[in-house]
């Protein structure tokens, strides 16, 4: 249905007191489509930086666990509770 159609339509079920405008600055489809994209890409880019993160991490954790620096630290910690 056109929008010129569907505005006359909605103009009888609704009444006189109908208002409709159309804005102007809203973006195409293919404008849409294309931020839709960029969100997407967006998203990937994050999560992929959130796994690298999360790398990182674990290896920095592995390291330290193989510290003795570390492990007196963990057990003086257990101690204290």
């Amino acid at each position: 249905m056109e929008r010129a159609a569907a505005v006359k339509r909605l103009s009888r079920m609704i009444g006189k007191n109908f208002g409709y405008r159309v804005d102007v600055s809203a973006l195409s489809n293919d404008e849409r489509e294309a931020e839709k994209d960029a969100w997407t890409e967006a998203v990937r880019a994050r999560e992929a930086a959130s796994a690298e993160l999360q790398r990182i991490r674990t290896e920095h954790m592995a390291i330290l666990e193989a510290t003795q620096e570390y492990k007196t630290a963990q057990i003086m910690l257990s101690d204290c509770k």
